[in-house]
């Protein structure tokens, strides 16, 4: 299944951060509809960010363009849930928003304690989740 193209463009973005600022760290997109860790499940997120040296893992879902603009509500179920698998699993997750999401979604998001990043561009979610990378970076796992 293609990308579609501001996915693509922050994976390759967020690929080339991670080579220029956290060699540390690897990203992947996942592809099969289930990510794998310590022996558990959870619904396969846009991008997987990792710590190979301890095993952590940032995993983010990615809303942009036309997607992000008209989220529906049913976003609020679908993110509660992945949330909820990845913490079960031990890693951290985030919605990051690139475009302007309708308020009365992100204000339920926030409410459901789903951690939203919002973004103007790629360049800026970028910056805004890079002291999330730092701290899987530092993290023991």
């Amino acid at each position: 299944m293609a990308m579609p193209d501001t996915e693509r463009i922050f994976f390759y973005a967020l690929k080339n951060h991670l080579e220029l600022h956290h060699q540390q760290l690897r990203c992947t997109a996942p592809s099969s509809g289930v990510y794998i860790s310590k022996g558990r499940t959870a619904p396969s997120p846009d991008v997987i960010v990792e710590n190979p040296l301890t095993g952590a893992a940032l995993a983010i879902e990615l809303k942009s363009g036309p997607h992000v603009t008209s989220l529906p509500f049913a976003t609020v179920p679908q993110m509660k849930a992945m949330k909820t698998a990845f913490d079960s699993i031990g890693t951290w997750f985030i919605l990051l928003t690139i475009g302007d999401a309708p308020q009365e979604i992100l204000s339920r998001l926030l409410k459901e304690e789903i951690p939203v990043t919002q973004a103007s561009t790629v360049q800026d979610a970028l910056t805004k989740i890079d002291p999330k990378l730092k701290a899987l970076e530092e993290s023991e796992g």
